[in-house]
């Protein structure tokens, strides 16, 4: 009887566990900036995002959200006086670690904060630079030759509509995170020609995204 009971005391904190968590999907698109003046101010195409959220409630309106994320930073320069034009596209994986806020436990705004280390995926670059009147363009895989494992603050706001939760935010990775590595031993233009090189590679960037969720458990 004894046993029994033990047993059936375990099921239930189990179930109840798993009744105050929450799984959700996500999609939707990033937009990044930063590194130096030139890519600062580039043009800044849309990169897919995407997010798988485990949530579990902590007490009262404080929960623990981690899950993956993938999301993409990228920037498309000109070529000018000051460096090549440049084109740059990078994909990251990512585990948020985020505390969520739940504005008066009515399950309608959430505020989360926290950080999220991430992962780089794949990187490429694409340079064209003008020279004696020769225009010569060189473009590649930069992945092996970039530093691949960052960390920053995240943080987001979230408005939920029944299962529906449509979000916001903005991931800032911390400062002096080079993304430069072994690249300028490998890359054919040095930093006076490279805009990339130039900038120290697309550091201190950060990416604001915006999803839509749905929550499937």
């Amino acid at each position: 009887m004894r046993r029994a009971i033990v047993i059936l005391s375990i099921l239930l904190c189990a179930w109840g566990a798993i009744a105050q968590s929450r799984i959700r999907m996500g999609l939707g698109f990033s937009v990044s900036s930063g590194g130096s003046f030139s890519t600062y101010l580039a043009s800044t195409p849309i990169t897919p995002f995407g997010e798988l959220e485990y949530e579990k409630r902590l007490a009262g309106s404080v929960s623990l959200v981690t899950g993956a994320t993938f999301f993409g930073a990228a920037y498309t320069t000109t070529e000018s006086s000051f460096g090549s034009g440049s084109k740059f596209n990078a994909y990251f994986i990512g585990v948020p670690m985020l505390m969520r806020w739940n504005f008066g436990n009515k399950n309608l705004v959430c505020f989360d904060f926290g950080i999220q280390p991430f992962y780089l995926v794949n990187a490429r670059l694409e340079e064209t630079i003008t020279k004696f009147g020769d225009t010569r363009t060189y473009s590649g895989d930069i992945t092996q030759y970039s530093n691949r494992i960052y960390v920053g603050p995240r943080f987001q706001i979230q408005y939920m509509i029944n299962r529906l939760m449509v979000g916001f935010s903005v991931t800032i990775p911390f400062g002096g995170q080079s993304s430069i590595s072994t690249l300028t031993h490998h890359w054919p233009l040095n930093q006076q020609q490279s805009t990339y090189l130039g900038s120290n590679g697309y550091s201190d960037f950060y990416i604001t995204s915006v999803k839509l969720s749905y929550r499937i458990k």
